[in-house]
């Protein structure tokens, strides 16, 4: 588990040289939240079910964060993401493992530039691999 608060502003007043507006000392930078957490739990299989195996959920926060240094009130949303994974190891030197993100494919935003260039989250994705060790 980890939780991180970051006041991160300007130290000084300064220039946006994208847009050439005047950003005073003190403002909020840009795509930084105050606060995010991210938790995981896992669960190895072996002594249940003897399986080789580990499943677990991540949870990842990041809360609401300035998206636009031009006009100071667009901020984007805070978002919640549920994330699964699952691990088989074949031997000691083979491993399968399944990640499933954004398991309610829940619609957010990860970063901007500016109110005209906000980029999206992923939808719900998976991803399987194959681990050799050599």
């Amino acid at each position: 588990m980890a939780y991180t608060y970051t006041d991160a502003k300007t130290a000084n007043d300064t220039v946006n040289t994208d847009w050439w507006v005047k950003l005073p000392k003190g403002s909020p930078l840009l795509n930084i939240p105050k606060h995010s957490a991210n938790m995981r739990l896992k669960r190895e299989l072996n002594d249940l079910i003897d399986l080789n195996a580990t499943v677990g959920i991540a949870l990842q926060y990041e809360g609401e964060r300035l998206g636009e240094t031009i006009d100071p009130t667009y901020y984007l949303p805070s978002y919640t993401l549920v994330n699964l994974f699952a691990t088989y190891n074949v031997n000691d030197d083979v491993s399968l493992q399944l990640n499933v993100n954004n398991v309610q494919d829940k619609e957010y935003y990860s970063n901007s530039y500016s109110a005209i260039w906000t980029q999206p989250g992923e939808p719900v994705n998976y991803k399987l691999s194959l681990k050799y060790n050599f």
